[in-house]
């Protein structure tokens, strides 16, 4: 809205004298950020920049993540509505969606390069 139409006008309460008021950030000063259209493209850095061992974890990263959620959401959506079994298939797809989490992080991790400007103590 901020982008289209411009800073929204804040009203306030004048007083005479002095009085300690505090403020705020104007909407229209907060830049919104819009989502890269090469994202996808650049989380798996498809151009062969990282490592395969890398490339992997971060694919196994996003798929936890989705799988966690799925999970959850439809997991409970289904138990609220009196779908026992049901709910109970889908929730198997949490902890597996974290298994697949946990490895896609230690998967980048390991295969990371040394950086010069990193220091290990």
């Amino acid at each position: 809205i901020c982008a289209s139409f411009g800073a929204i006008a804040q009203l306030g309460e004048r007083n005479t004298g002095s009085v300690e008021v505090g403020g705020s950030i104007p909407p229209g000063s907060t830049k919104i950020q819009r989502f890269p259209a090469d994202f996808f493209q650049k989380m798996l850095d498809l151009q062969g920049g990282i490592s395969r061992m890398q490339r992997v974890g971060r694919i196994a990263i996003w798929i936890g993540i989705l799988l966690a959620l799925v999970g959850l959401l439809l997991g409970f959506g289904v138990m609220f509505q009196d779908g026992a079994d049901q709910a109970v298939n889908l929730l198997v797809l949490v902890p597996i969606g974290f298994m697949l989490l946990m490895l896609g992080t230690v998967m980048t991790q390991l295969s990371q390069q040394d950086r010069p400007d990193r220091k290990i103590p």
